[in-house]
């Protein structure tokens, strides 16, 4: 972490913190202009993800800040032309452009973290991607969590079938399913660590197959003053 104050934190800062304390997060790197794609890609895999970055709170996805399925190069630099070319973004909010490999697909979880005022530090698992809200399939634990409370959370979920495999399908990994809550939650996690500095963590989807889950989408919120 760094000792600097922030006001805000774009994705790749949040998966960036997430990543040091362990949660696995695709391989990625900022650029700032078109001019530096190609240098950018050549240490990626395709096929590649394009997300807007921005420290203001926005949902990149509503306003075509995020093109996925690209295959090279060129397609990255379409996509960043395009979204310099968005009227529903801002151009002053864009702090850069953030270029990932594509996640193998998976069950898609949400987890998220918050500290509050009467708990403390809490933390959420459910039922993630474009059905979160939908769905409404949520476990809650006042933090820190071990790995058995992490299993006993999934297993509450009206998903926990496709989680732990049903009608013949293969479970994902749930053993990298729990280390990644844990991570955020436990007594050493993100949530527990820096609960001074950060008011609220959403990680959006976790993608989890067979081989272990990924923070697709990561949103750190600072505390006023927060630095990180």
């Amino acid at each position: 972490m760094n000792d600097a104050s922030v006001v805000g934190v774009d994705e790749l800062e949040s998966k960036g913190l997430a990543a040091s304390f362990g949660v696995p997060v695709p391989r990625g790197v900022r650029v700032s202009q078109v001019e530096e794609v190609s240098r950018a890609v050549a240490g990626l895999q395709p096929p590649f993800v394009v997300k807007l970055l921005s420290r203001t709170p926005i949902h990149k996805s509503d306003v075509g800040g995020v093109k996925v399925g690209l295959n090279s190069s060129a397609d990255v630099v379409a996509a960043i032309q395009q979204m310099t070319d968005e009227p529903r973004i801002p151009s002053g909010i864009v702090s850069g452009y953030l270029i990932e490999e594509m996640a193998a697909s998976g069950q898609e979880l949400i987890v998220g973290a918050k500290v509050d005022p009467s708990f403390g530090p809490m933390i959420m698992v459910g039922a993630g991607g474009i059905y979160v809200h939908v769905l409404d399939d949520v476990a809650v634990r006042v933090c820190p969590v071990t790995a058995a409370d992490a299993l006993e959370m999934l297993q509450e979920l009206r998903i926990a079938p496709m989680i732990f495999g049903a009608r013949g399908q293969d479970p994902v990994d749930v053993g990298g399913l729990v280390d990644a809550i844990v991570r955020i939650g436990g007594e050493n996690g993100l949530i527990m660590t820096h609960q001074s500095e950060i008011s609220e963590l959403d990680i959006n989807p976790l993608i989890v197959g067979r081989d272990g889950a990924c923070a697709v989408d990561v949103r750190v919120v600072p505390t006023d003053g927060g630095a990180l």
